[in-house]
C-alpha cells in the first residue's frame, strides 16, 4: 500500500459513517482516504464490501458478553499492530469519536502519532466530566494524557472543544466542522396534520443516556391530555444496558397507554425526516451533547426542541440566537409562529450543506 494521504478510524456506527463514507468518495478523492473499522459485526461487513477504500478489522464483535471479553486476548494485540501498520502509512488520521479502549492504549504507547492526529469529537461518551472517584483511576490519566496531546480538535461545537481544553489540558488547534451530512438543514415538505394531537418525542436512540424515564415523570401530569409520545428505539442499544429499549417500552405503556408509541423499526432517512416532520415537541435530557442531528433537523423544520441548559449545545443554539427550551419548564404548548420562522431561518443559514461541504474541504487541504 502506498502513503495515505487521509486515515479515518471509526467504530461500527454505521448509520453516520456509511452516510460520510459516500459522501467523500462521491465530493472528494477517494483514493486519498481510507477508513479503518473497528469493532464491526458480520452485517456491516457485508454492507460496506463494495467499498474499496474500506477495511473491516476481524475478529467481527460478538453479542456475548462473555465471549467478547473472551476475544480480547485475541483482539488487542491484533489491533495493535492493525493500527501500527496503518498510522505509519497516513499523514492525517481523523478518529471519528474516540470510545475504542483499543486505540487510546495504541495512542498511549505510541504517542508521536499524536502530531498528525483530528479528534472528532461526537460528545456524550467522548467528552465526560469524570466523578471524583473516575479521576483519580488509572485509566483517566491515561484517557486525559492521550486526548490532551492531538493536532487537531473537530466539532462545530466551541463549547467541546473548551470542555475538551478543561478536562484534558487542550492545546492543539480547533477546527470548526459539522462533521456529518446528518447534521445539515434538509428541506422537508410537511403535511400538516390538523386533528388536534401533540406529538411529543422522547429521545432519539434505546440507548439510557437518553434518560427515558425522567421525562416520562415529567411528562406524566399531561397524560390526559390529546397527546402522543413517540421513542426511537430501532438502534443505540448499549451493551452495559441491555434490555433498556423493553423497558421503557413497559413503563411508557404502563403510564401513558395507547398513548404511547415505541418506534421499532429502522427507518431511511427520508422516512426519518418524515416522521419528525408530523412531531410538534422534541424532548432531548441527554447530560452530554447528543442527538444534535436530531435536533437540527427538528429545528429547521420549525418544532418545539427541549434540552438541559448545561450542555454544549444549549450553549451553541444560544450563541447563534435559536429559539431553545429547559427540560426543567416542560409544557406541551407549541412553539409560536415568530420563534418557529427565526429558527428555521438561523438553521438554514448555520448548517447548510454548502457550509458542510467547505468545511470539510478546509480540514481536508489545511496540511
Amino acid at each position: 500500500m502506498r502513503n495515505l494521504k487521509h486515515l479515518h478510524i471509526v467504530g461500527n456506527e454505521m448509520k453516520f459513517i456509511k452516510p460520510f463514507i459516500q459522501y467523500v468518495n462521491s465530493n472528494f478523492d477517494a483514493e486519498e482516504h481510507f477508513f479503518l473499522v473497528l469493532n464491526s459485526n458480520k452485517e456491516s461487513s457485508v454492507e460496506m464490501a463494495a467499498y474499496k477504500n474500506v477495511k473491516i478489522a476481524k475478529p467481527f464483535d460478538c453479542k456475548n458478553s462473555f465471549l467478547r471479553k473472551l476475544m480480547l486476548v485475541y483482539k488487542v494485540p491484533s489491533s495493535m499492530v492493525l493500527l501500527l501498520w496503518y498510522f505509519n502509512k497516513a499523514k492525517k488520521i481523523y478518529l471519528h469519536g474516540l470510545f475504542d479502549k483499543k486505540v487510546i492504549i495504541f495512542l498511549y504507547v505510541f504517542k508521536s502519532f499524536s502530531n498528525k492526529v483530528y479528534w472528532q469529537m461526537w460528545g456524550g461518551g467522548d467528552l465526560d466530566i469524570p466523578t471524583k472517584a473516575q479521576s483519580r483511576t488509572l485509566w483517566y490519566r491515561i484517557t486525559k494524557k492521550v486526548k490532551g496531546r492531538f493536532s487537531g480538535y473537530v466539532s462545530y461545537l466551541p463549547g467541546d472543544y473548551k470542555l475538551a481544553q478543561e478536562l484534558y489540558g487542550s492545546k492543539g488547534e480547533f477546527f470548526e466542522a459539522l462533521m456529518y451530512e446528518s447534521n445539515t438543514f434538509n428541506e422537508v415538505e410537511l403535511n400538516k396534520l390538523n386533528d388536534g394531537i401533540v406529538r411529543i418525542q422522547v429521545g432519539n436512540s434505546a440507548d439510557s443516556a437518553n434518560n427515558h424515564f425522567e421525562i416520562f415523570n415529567k411528562l406524566e401530569k399531561f397524560k390526559d391530555e390529546n397527546i402522543e409520545i413517540y421513542c426511537i428505539l430501532s438502534y443505540g442499544e448499549k451493551p452495559w444496558s441491555p434490555g433498556w429499549a423493553q423497558k421503557v417500552i413497559k413503563r411508557g405503556e404502563d403510564l401513558f397507554g395507547h398513548k404511547f408509541i415505541p418506534v421499532i423499526d429502522f427507518m431511511s432517512f427520508e422516512e426519518y425526516l418524515g416522521f419528525l416532520g408530523k412531531i410538534d415537541i422534541a424532548i432531548f435530557a441527554h447530560k452530554r451533547q447528543q442527538a444534535m442531528g436530531n435536533t437540527i433537523s427538528l429545528l429547521g423544520l420549525g418544532k418545539k426542541v427541549y434540552l438541559r441548559s448545561d450542555v454544549t449545545s444549549w450553549e451553541l443554539f444560544k450563541d447563534i440566537g435559536v429559539k431553545v427550551f429547559d427540560v426543567n419548564e416542560l409544557s406541551i404548548s407549541t412553539i409560536n409562529s415568530c420563534d418557529q420562522q427565526a429558527n428555521i431561518e438561523m438553521i438554514k443559514s448555520n448548517f447548510s450543506k454548502e457550509k458542510y461541504h467547505q468545511q470539510l474541504r478546509d480540514l481536508f487541504e489545511g496540511f
